[in-house]
Parts: structure tokens; sequence; C-alpha cells
């Protein structure tokens, strides 16, 4: 969805269908306290929470609703996702409408805190977006009247590649020039004087 909502104007989602988005380092965590539990009781009983847990992170939300969080926290505020019924979508598989699961037995039996869905998702995206793109491409004085086209021009045409606007903003910089691209999961503005080697370096370090 993150790639969707930032190539496409438009996107269709269906808004019937509801459960809760599991981040899955929120589900490894709850697998290792599980884990931690059981070497605990290998000289007692090893069995003794046996059973079936449910585990998902909290809250409830439909398709729709996750589409819409996903394009806002990437920054893809150029996709208008619209809320639509799940039989615009024709499939052979019958999918619930209803699928939240209760976390109550795992929560207690093992102590667990589980994260909100959005919060999660917050550190998610967070955590994609330093290691999703293919490369990183630096662009000198794109804050400038004609830097700014070149700027405009990389980040809406490579989105899988990270661009970097390095800019002193002197009199000829002007960071409105890039105001419809500055919420862009893939840009970045770095304020720097290219003659800055120390700032430069460490920037390169990143």
């Amino acid at each position: 969805m993150m790639h969707l909502t930032a190539t496409k104007p438009e996107l269709n989602v269906v808004f019937d269908q509801t459960g809760t988005p599991t981040y899955a380092m929120d589900l490894a965590g709850a697998v290792m306290a599980v884990l931690d539990d059981w070497r605990g009781d290998m000289a007692g009983d090893p069995s003794r929470n046996g059973g079936i847990y449910h585990y998902s992170n909290e809250g409830v939300c439909s398709w729709y609703d996750f589409t819409k969080m996903i394009a806002e926290y990437a920054g893809n505020a150029g996709c208008d996702v619209r809320p639509c019924h799940s039989d615009e979508f024709p499939s052979p598989v019958k999918r619930p409408s209803y699928s939240v699961l209760d976390k109550t037995k795992i929560k207690e039996t093992f102590g667990l805190r589980i994260p909100y869905w959005t919060d999660s998702l917050k550190t998610c995206i967070a955590n994609l977006k330093k290691t999703m793109y293919k490369r990183s491409i630096v662009i000198t004085g794109g804050a400038g009247f004609i830097g700014s086209h070149v700027v405009r021009l990389f980040v809406n045409k490579y989105p899988e590649y990270r661009i970097i606007n390095l800019d002193k903003l002197t009199y000829a910089g002007n960071l409105a020039n890039l105001k419809d691209i500055e919420e862009r999961p893939n840009y970045r503005f770095v304020r720097m004087d290219v003659c800055d080697f120390e700032g430069f370096s460490a920037l390169m370090r990143e």
C-alpha cells in the first residue's frame, strides 16, 4: 500500500472488512515472551501454559482505514483513497466482514502489553523508510528555480530512490518552490553548504 499510494492518483479500498493490522516485530516480541516463560518452566511443568492463543495489535479498523493511515504516515498525500464494497472486487474466497481477535488470554497469561495498531504502523513505516530505497541521490542547489524542478522531477519519477535536496538557502533558494513534495516519503531537505566537507561527509555516511 505504501507503493500504491505513492504511485497512483487514486485507490479504491474495501471498508466492509474489519480486523486489526499486526506488526511482525510486535508478534516476534510476543513469541519471545512466550518462549521465555516456557524456559522458566523447564524445571517444573513446561506444558503449564499450553493452549491456543490469539495475537494481533490492539484496536480495530477496516482495510480502508488502514490504507488511509499508511498514506498519511508515509506522506503520500497525493493519492485519493476511496472506500468501496467488497463485492466490487469479485473473489472466489469468502472473507469475513469482522475478524478481530480476542487477546485477553495471551495478555493475562504472559503479562503482555500490546501496542495500538497506529503506533506500530508509525514504527513500521519509519523502519521501512530506512531500508526501502535502492539508492540515494543528492541534488545540490535544489531550492532554486531550476534546481527545484529537477528535484520535483526525480521525486515523482523515482519513488524507489531517496532524493536528498542539499541547499544553503541563500538569496536564490526558496523552499516554497517545493511545497507540493515536502511531505513525500522519498524526499529530504538538508540545509547545508556544499563546501562544508565535514557536514557533507557525515551526510554521505548516513
